[in-house]
């Protein structure tokens, strides 16, 4: 069963939780295809390939797509693009890079993609060393 047969056939899905999945490209076009109000899609712990954090950028830039993002392996430097006048994403949980110099390009690029950010409400950005959060 692939992704887009899953949501295709679930209409009434409420919450969708992907834990622990690659997600690449196809799959992130799948959710923000799918996408609706009234739907929380939430991805868990999952690897996010190059190609699909591009595409997760570029959907979230659409208001489509995931309400919950949670420690997931990304670019952070791409994902902060697809914040910028989102409204659809309500919580970003997100480690940064434990090198203090790549950890502070990413925080900066996230702080300056909020100020065009209409949806988060619950922003959780941490690192083994320190804890940043609303």
């Amino acid at each position: 069963i692939t992704l887009a047969y899953l949501m295709e056939q679930c209409q009434s899905l409420q919450v969708l939780t992907l834990v622990y999945l690659e997600m690449d490209e196809d799959r992130v076009r799948v959710l923000g295809a799918f996408s609706r109000p009234g739907l929380e899609i939430v991805l868990d712990r999952c690897k996010i390939t190059s190609a699909g954090a591009l595409a997760l950028a570029e959907v979230l830039g659409r208001n489509q797509g995931l309400t919950k993002i949670s420690l997931c392996q990304i670019d952070n430097l791409v994902l902060a693009d697809g914040l910028r006048g989102n409204s659809r994403l309500r919580s970003l949980i997100q480690s940064i890079s434990s090198n203090l110099e790549v950890g502070i390009r990413e925080v900066l690029a996230i702080a300056g993609a909020l100020r065009e950010n209409k949806g988060l409400v619950d922003l959780d950005i941490w690192q083994d060393e320190f804890r940043l959060n609303d």
